[in-house]
C-alpha cells in the first residue's frame, strides 16, 4: 500500500489538474470541478475501523466514536452526500462554480 504522501500528492496533481482544466475549457462554457471526499461511510470503512480495533485490541465501537470525535461535524459522509455535491456542481446553480477542489469530509481538512 502507496505512504501516505503518495495520496496527497495524488490529490494535490488532481487539483492542479482540475484548475488547468477550467482554464482551457472555460471560453467554451464548460466547468471542471473535484469533489475530494474524506471519510465515507461505507463497508471499506468500517473494515477499516474493525481492523485499527483488532490491532488496537479494543471495541470496534469505541474506535469508530473516536474517529467521529476528531471530525468537527462528528458525522460521516455517506455515499448520498457524494453524489448530492456532483448533482449540485452538474447543475445549473453552481453555474460560476468551477476550478474548485470541494472537501466533502465533516470537515476534517480545512484549509488555511
Amino acid at each position: 500500500m502507496p505512504r501516505k504522501s503518495h495520496y496527497a500528492t495524488a490529490k494535490a496533481a488532481l487539483r492542479t489538474f482540475t484548475k488547468s482544466v477550467a482554464i482551457e475549457v472555460g471560453k467554451y462554457g464548460i466547468r471542471c470541478n473535484c469533489i475530494v471526499p474524506g471519510r465515507i461511510d461505507t463497508q471499506l470503512y468500517r473494515d477499516w475501523i474493525a481492523r485499527l480495533a483488532a490491532e488496537r485490541g479494543m471495541d470496534a465501537g469505541a474506535v469508530g466514536a473516536a474517529e467521529l470525535e476528531r471530525l468537527p461535524l462528528e458525522t460521516l459522509s455517506t455515499p448520498d452526500d457524494i453524489a448530492a455535491l456532483a448533482l449540485f456542481l452538474a447543475s445549473d446553480e453552481s453555474r460560476t462554480i468551477t476550478g474548485q477542489s470541494i472537501n466533502c469530509d465533516s470537515g476534517a481538512v480545512m484549509p488555511g
